[in-house]
């Protein structure tokens, strides 16, 4: 991300940059609970923020590619468990293209370069690898197994805060970690709902599942 650091990475995916927690921790609650509410873990490289999604596919959705490409690009390849996958791109604070990728992409002149030799269709190809491999030519940085492992021994995630009433359609149940925040912004007008520091719009994100997302973007000098 250009012009912004990890904070501003967090906050973009609706995470809480002063609420850190254990990966493992967060992993053994959702297990407990028999929960998918969605948590990410970043990692600061330099010269960009990648974030992973070990649960959750914020990182696929409009609202967060818009906020978090407002100072450069983002780009981000979801998958899950039920072979569903999503291929996003956004620079400056627009969404340029997010399709389903099954065959060979018609994509806008930004984002043709990462794309224009990858056929989705082709069965002999991983579709992850293609869409991982456009991410990193779009944003100028890829992942690496040493970058996962890199994330994974630091082992801290950050909870994602649903947006209402998108993504929490029911009323928090008791044990919720999230349930009192949950509960307030229940009686919150959407209009008034969430508004970040800086004034950036609170999305309200679709749903479409519970799998992996990873998004990687340039990112500005340390100051996500």
């Amino acid at each position: 991300m250009s012009g912004a650091g990890v904070g501003a990475v967090l906050r973009a995916f609706g995470a809480d940059p002063a609420r850190p927690e254990s990966m493992r921790a967060i992993g053994e609650d959702l297990v407990r609970r028999q929960s998918i509410d969605p948590w990410v873990a970043v990692l600061d490289v330099g010269e960009a923020v990648i974030a992973v999604e070990y649960n959750g596919w914020e990182g696929s959705t409009a609202p967060v590619l818009t906020e978090a490409s407002a100072g450069g690009r983002v780009a981000s390849m979801f998958w899950n468990v039920e072979a569903e996958t999503r291929l996003s791109f956004a620079e400056h604070g627009a969404v340029l293209l997010s399709v389903e990728p099954f065959a060979a992409i018609d994509a806008p002149p930004p984002v043709a370069p990462a794309v224009d030799d990858l056929d989705f269709a082709d069965h002999r190809r991983d579709k992850r690898l293609m869409g991982l491999l456009a991410v990193q030519r779009f944003t100028g940085h890829g992942i690496s197994a040493d970058d996962v492992a890199r994330i994974e021994a630091a082992d801290v995630g950050f909870r994602i805060v649903p947006a209402l009433p998108a993504l929490r359609p029911r009323r928090p149940q008791p044990g919720d970690p999230l349930d009192t925040v949950a509960e307030a912004l229940a009686e919150i007008p959407n209009h008034s709902c969430g508004t970040w520091p800086g004034g950036s719009p609170r999305r309200q994100p679709t749903t479409e599942g519970s799998a992996k997302t990873r998004t990687s973007s340039p990112a500005s000098p340390p100051a996500p």
